[in-house]
């Protein structure tokens, strides 16, 4: 039996500024109504806000290992539900009891959001999240600002009996939903280890990593005397009263240059800074200089990051679960996906005086960019318990070997089995030179290693000369040299080429057949039903591309396109795709599965995972024994997976005292 949930709740924590974990742990948390469906039962609503209290048959239920309770998005019900049971001194509901129906439907191609599904599955109306439930939530789950007549700081159902009716019913209708949901999806089959990568991943989340609460502090306390003294400057060049104010640095660049500045916005900043130096504009060049340093965002994720910690100094929940079309993580928060690199070889130097709060130390060190010191000491904020050290255990270059593997491309195959550096294999077969002379650090023909590889990580795929403008951030490749790098790249990677026409080919072939399955050298398979175009990987698991059709590409050949939310518009949009795009959502897919059977054998074998960010898994080990436990953990990273045979697994890493990129 199945008991699916939802509720709402108080909390003056922002959820979304400050996370789900700290959110529920506020002293003034509550959970004001908890909806449910039992069974075939109707929807019941329990006003816990008014003194209802769960029916003790639901009670019941909830510890009832038999019935599975399930949520759209149900890391919030059971972190909210487990600290409410708390609080009544009942035990907590074990994970493994529940179902997220949010990763179903993630699962099934739909995506994250609750209304986006809904959409997508062409639910009726009045299976649809009500669109009022955001001003009914902001009214009853958020505290209010008091004012001089109200000094109320939030409202409560007593205050507004009419609105408090229409949460019940908003809150019912959520479950609805989500009953609808899984109905719908009632056939798609999530693979076992998928299931037990989802607890893996609330364990991950739950436990949290440590923040180095000082180090967080004193960056913010660097970033306030940085903004002051860049406001002062721009003050004395400038005489504007407020240098933030953009309308009055606008002015004053207009009275500047002569005519009237329409905007500095980002993009337009650095033409405006040219135009000033061809004016002779030495005072305006500075003080758009100054701004754009003001204006740089880096330090904000310590901001992200002060918010997010709760009690015991620790983050959680960095990571969605399945956040993307190909199953990888997403962030959350503090988005420790996207954080810095760090590039200064004396990081630790630099850590201890800025955690000293030595900021004349670390100018005479390290030059008047504080800011980019600061940000590149972001990643060593998360630091290990104590008597324990990270060990961190990356990947090496694992999507370039999952599409060698894939393809059946065997000169990069034995490349990476033979530990050869793969950019300049790459080069030596583009430009027909030996090996040996571009391996050579001395020869000139090494300066060709760098075109390698540009052309490695633009073109696998199937990007061409635009791909190339975009990935060479130092010019390795003249721009009149782009397209016959790109010729040169494709013949001497026939594989990869014939990669893509085949996914392409299989993809359209399967819809205009549905039921058929078309294979791909027997590592991928095809195949179209009910509308939806389905790719089985090898690890078995499918990805699923709903609503697909075929279509017309911009070069007037069939291809297939899709429904899905578009990332940039966050609009339900038709999605066209091409081979080289298919190609690069299977293999990430792919790199993505190594990660996750890593993480799976990385737990069973008694390793403590604190955080993953991409292809690297970020361990807790005793100090006294670390070097030993990296390389136990590489091997395992690196153990055959029985669905990738031949796959060429490699992975390094390091130890550290905190986290930071090698």
């Amino acid at each position: 039996m199945n008991l699916s949930i939802d509720i709402e709740t108080f909390s003056s924590v922002d959820l979304k500024q400050e996370g789900l974990y700290k959110y529920a742990e506020s002293d003034d948390f509550e959970i004001l109504l908890f909806a449910y469906k039992l069974g075939n039962q109707p929807v019941e609503v329990v006003d816990l806000a008014s003194g209802y209290e769960i029916p003790p048959k639901i009670l019941e239920a909830l510890y009832d290992n038999t019935v599975t309770k399930s949520a759209y998005n149900a890391s919030f019900e059971m972190v909210c539900i487990n600290r409410y049971l708390q609080s009544i001194n009942k035990p907590i509901i074990p994970p493994e009891q529940w179902e997220d129906t949010m990763f179903l439907s993630s699962y099934a191609g739909y995506g994250g959001s609750l209304k986006t599904t809904a959409e997508l599955l062409d639910l009726p109306v009045e299976a649809q999240k009500d669109r009022t439930g955001t001003q009914l939530i902001n009214r009853f789950s958020k505290p209010r600002k008091p004012t001089a007549k109200d000094k109320r700081t939030r409202v409560k159902p007593k205050d507004d009996p009419e609105a408090w009716a229409k949460f019940i019913e908003y809150n019912r209708q959520d479950v609805v939903v989500e009953a609808t949901i899984r109905e719908k999806l009632k056939d798609i089959e999530i693979p076992l280890k998928e299931k037990k990568a989802f607890l893996l991943d609330h364990k991950i989340m739950s436990s949290g990593v440590l923040i180095d609460t000082d180090l967080v502090q004193a960056a913010l306390d660097l970033d306030a005397e940085e903004k002051k003294r860049l406001k002062d400057e721009i003050t004395v060049l400038s005489g504007v009263e407020n240098p933030k104010s953009n309308i009055q640095i606008t002015k004053w660049l207009s009275s500047q240059l002569g005519y009237e500045v329409k905007s500095i916005r980002k993009e337009t900043v650095p033409d405006l800074i040219k135009e000033c130096e061809d004016n002779n504009l030495p005072n305006a060049v500075a003080v758009l200089k100054l701004r754009q340093e003001f204006n740089k965002t880096s330090l904000a994720k310590y901001k992200s990051l002060n918010r997010m910690v709760c009690s015991d100094n620790r983050i959680r929940g960095m990571l969605q679960f399945y956040g993307s079309r190909t199953g990888r993580w997403a962030g959350r928060g503090v988005q420790v996906q996207n954080l810095p690199r760090n590039y200064i070889s004396t990081i630790s130097c630099a850590r201890d005086l800025l955690k000293s709060r030595n900021f004349e130390g670390l100018k005479l060190i390290y030059g008047d960019n504080l800011s980019d010191i600061a940000s590149q000491l972001i990643r060593t904020v998360f630091i290990p318990s104590p008597g324990k050290t990270f060990a961190v255990a990356d990947y090496s270059a694992i999507e370039a070997r999952v599409i060698a593997w894939l393809s059946g491309e065997n000169w990069r195959v034995q490349a990476f089995l033979n530990n050869q550096d793969i950019y300049c294999v790459s080069a030596s077969q583009m430009f027909d030179i030996p090996l040996e002379k571009i391996l050579d650090k001395k020869a000139p023909e090494h300066n060709l290693r760098a075109q390698g590889k540009v052309a490695e990580l633009a073109l696998g795929y199937q990007g061409g000369a635009n791909a190339i403008a975009r990935m060479d951030f130092n010019n390795a490749i003249p721009e009149e040299d782009r397209p016959k790098i790109v010729k040169q790249w494709r013949e001497k990677s026939q594989q990869i080429v014939s990669l893509w026409q085949k996914c392409e080919t299989a993809s359209i072939e399967a819809i205009r057949t549905p039921g058929t399955e078309f294979n791909v050298n027997n590592k991928v398979s095809f195949k179209a039903e009910n509308n939806t175009l389905i790719v089985t990987l090898p690890s078995g698991r499918k990805l699923y591309y709903p609503k697909a059709k075929l279509g017309i590409n911009p070069f007037g050949r069939d291809s297939f396109e899709y429904e899905g939310l578009n990332q940039t518009s966050h609009k339900v949009e038709v999605i066209y795709m091409y081979g080289g795009k298919m190609v690069e959502n299977i293999v990430q897919a792919i790199a993505r599965d190594c990660l996750s059977e890593a993480l799976l054998r990385l737990d069973k074998a008694g390793f403590t995972i604190k955080f993953h960010v991409h292809d690297e898994a970020i361990l807790e080990v005793d100090s006294d024994i670390a070097e030993e436990e990296l390389n136990r953990a590489i091997s395992i990273m690196c153990e055959e997976t029985e669905w990738a045979k031949g796959l060429p697994l490699n992975a390094a890493g390091f130890t550290s005292d905190f986290y930071m990129k090698d």
